[in-house]
């Protein structure tokens, strides 16, 4: 038993079941004993973490192609003079490294300062030491709002915490977790009538709602609306309404119960980009097509750029082909990971969309 194990079953004693996000929070995010606050999550697995992988420390094309991408829509936008790079949820650094060194050869590293926004204190020492000179920051509110902006969260949504509900016709269940004794179970209590769009649940059937990610991308969008620009968020997902319980944990690589390792295991959901588009559109936003991370990187050039860097380092040829490999084949990353657009209006419609 973890010490946030035993921390959420006394509490459940004193106060009863846990709503699910509310124990999602905990596990995640926790002071003492969360998992973002005492593990480092990225690579192979280690004591210390290591639980699972991102595009970004699967290849440097994924960075540098991000990159480019934004220096297209600056161009076309004008060549603005100042306009923020943003990274939600930067991981180790390892993205906004990649992007950054991109933009130095193009003598933009001024004309696009580098914010980080992170809860965790142990990635952000990783972050500060790959990105030197980022300005690090633990919540939306402490950003600047004074120049557009190009805001990029790649796996950032899926480990926000959600709700979830049961429909029973015109009657619905809310998601707990609860004790039957001494072991942790899902409990269900009849509720109100959930927030946003379930009139596609049937009966029987879990719809799940993520406060924090429309709380998010409300402020986003407003944020673009005002200061202009754009925000491009990756993860795997759906791009049409998504039902079903897609609550999951991960630790070193393998699957595992929710329930087991609390604070030592990673908790995600698919993030139902569906739902999302309509509250930025709702803020004022110009939503684009949500396509596939196969898709998006393939019109970006991912494919030239892995063949040009294989052509350049012929012992490293093969696994540069195969990083390619697992970021854009339906059967890895390609097809599961959507990727989300949404723009100021008047901003330029972005490569890709």
């Amino acid at each position: 038993m973890t010490p946030l194990d035993q921390k959420i079953r006394d509490q459940i004693k004193a106060t009863g079941p846990l709503r699910l996000d509310i124990f999602m929070e905990a596990a995640l995010a926790d002071p003492e004993f969360g998992y973002y606050m005492q593990r480092t999550p990225f690579g192979r697995p280690t004591a210390d973490g290591g639980d699972f992988i991102t595009a970004p420390e699967v290849s440097q094309i994924f960075g540098e192609l991000l990159a480019i991408w934004c220096i297209d829509l600056w161009q076309r936008a004008g060549q603005i003079s100042q306009l923020d790079h943003i990274e939600l949820g930067p991981g180790r650094g390892t993205l906004a490294a990649d992007m950054r060194r991109v933009f130095a050869k193009f003598a933009l590293s001024e004309t696009m300062p580098c914010h980080l926004v992170d809860m965790s204190p142990k990635l952000q020492a990783l972050q500060k030491n790959a990105v030197p000179e980022a300005k690090l920051h633990t919540k939306l509110a402490s950003l600047p709002q004074d120049a557009p902006a190009l805001i990029i969260a790649n796996e950032f949504f899926d480990a926000l915490p959600v709700r979830q509900f049961r429909r029973h016709d015109d009657q619905w269940q809310e998601r707990y977790i609860a004790l039957d004794g001494e072991t942790l179970i899902f409990s269900e209590a009849a509720c109100a009538t959930p927030p946003g769009d379930h009139t596609h649940v049937e009966t029987g059937e879990i719809y799940e709602f993520c406060p924090a990610a429309h709380e998010v991308t409300e402020t986003i969008t407003r944020r673009l609306c005002h200061t202009g620009g754009a925000f491009l968020a990756i993860d795997y997902g759906y791009s049409e309404a998504g039902q079903g319980d897609s609550l999951q944990a991960m630790r070193s690589h393998h699957f595992t119960s929710p329930l087991n390792d609390i604070g030592e295991s990673d908790l995600t959901t698919h993030v139902n980009f569906h739902a999302l588009a309509a509250t930025a559109k709702a803020a004022g936003g110009v939503v684009h097509t949500i396509i596939s991370q196969g898709q998006f990187l393939t019109k970006l050039g991912v494919v030239e750029r892995t063949n040009a860097l294989a052509a350049a380092n012929p012992s490293l040829s093969r696994d540069i082909q195969t990083s390619c490999d697992r970021l854009i084949g339906p059967d890895q990353m390609g097809r599961l990971f959507k990727v989300f657009c949404v723009t100021s209006p008047g901003f330029p419609i972005p490569e890709g969309f």
